[in-house]
């Protein structure tokens, strides 16, 4: 039976039914920070931004610490 129902949706004979209401989030992230603790103390510390966001173009890029990634993402090492 459920292989039969899956063949169905497959094939577009069987629609997936929605109730009336429904919705949902669209989550667009602007930062990502990735921490990473060591043994020794010295953790690290990755922070991914894209430049292209409305929070982010009024700060400056540093050279020395920020290195451009791909599709207007930029990356930095915060510590150690």
């Amino acid at each position: 039976f459920l292989l039969e129902q899956r063949q169905k949706y497959i094939d577009g004979s069987l629609e997936v039914q929605k109730p009336e209401r429904w919705g949902g989030f669209l989550l667009v992230p602007h930062t990502f920070e990735f921490y990473q603790g060591q043994s020794n103390r010295l953790s690290d510390r990755i922070r991914f931004r894209h430049i292209g966001s409305d929070s982010d173009k009024t700060i400056a890029i540093d050279p020395t610490v920020t290195h451009q990634g791909t599709h207007g993402w930029v990356f930095e090492r915060l510590s150690p």
